[in-house]
């Protein structure tokens, strides 16, 4: 009996310690916006959530195609700079990110870099992060959000890693008139 005591102590300080870890690790991390594009999730029964497809996935599968043999996986890094074109979202406007350099090694030089996994589909030239869903409560109004009506805040650690921080919806076309005069003040994430 005792013997069972140690070992769900053992268990209650090891998941105790990986919560901490899990709720530390992006906090003090560089942030970053990005772009979705759209998707259909066809995915009812997973709760609710919106499922998200980023523009910078296209262009990573682009840049890293010839960095890896075709069907090979693994992990493929990417550095990020901030795009000069403002997108505008109900905050005002904002500096979305975009995949500027793709590398198979973990990155020494500076900058913001963000690791994702090459597709395992035959044919697709895709990388996922690991953020491609973000979860809501029913009575969350993004919740009949879809891919393309929202911008990302991520947060990426040390490790490269992401974390979705928010999303916020984009303003549409005809409603962008009334934020022109937010135009020459960009949001650079913080």
């Amino acid at each position: 009996m005792k013997t069972l005591r140690w070992v769900l102590a053992a268990q209650v300080l090891f998941f105790a310690a990986w919560g901490g870890y899990l709720l530390t690790t992006h906090r003090i991390a560089a942030t970053v916006w990005l772009d979705t594009e759209p998707v259909d999730p066809r995915d009812l029964l997973s709760g609710h959530y919106v499922a998200l497809a980023y523009r910078l996935t296209s262009s990573a599968g682009l840049l890293c195609g010839s960095i890896r043999a075709p069907g090979e996986l693994g992990p493929v890094y990417l550095r990020l700079e901030v795009s000069p074109e403002p997108v505008l979202t109900n905050r005002g406007p904002v500096l979305v990110s975009r995949a500027t350099k793709c590398q198979a090694t973990t990155p020494t030089t500076g900058g913001i870099w963000i690791v994702g996994d090459r597709s395992a589909r035959p044919g697709a030239a895709r990388v996922t992060f690991g953020i491609e869903r973000f979860y809501v409560s029913e009575n969350n109004p993004l919740r009949w959000a879809g891919s393309g009506d929202v911008v990302a805040k991520i947060a990426i650690n040390d490790d490269h890693e992401p974390r979705i921080i928010d999303l916020v919806p984009r303003v549409p076309l005809e409603d962008a008139r009334a934020f022109e005069s937010m135009l020459s003040e960009p949001t650079v994430a913080r």
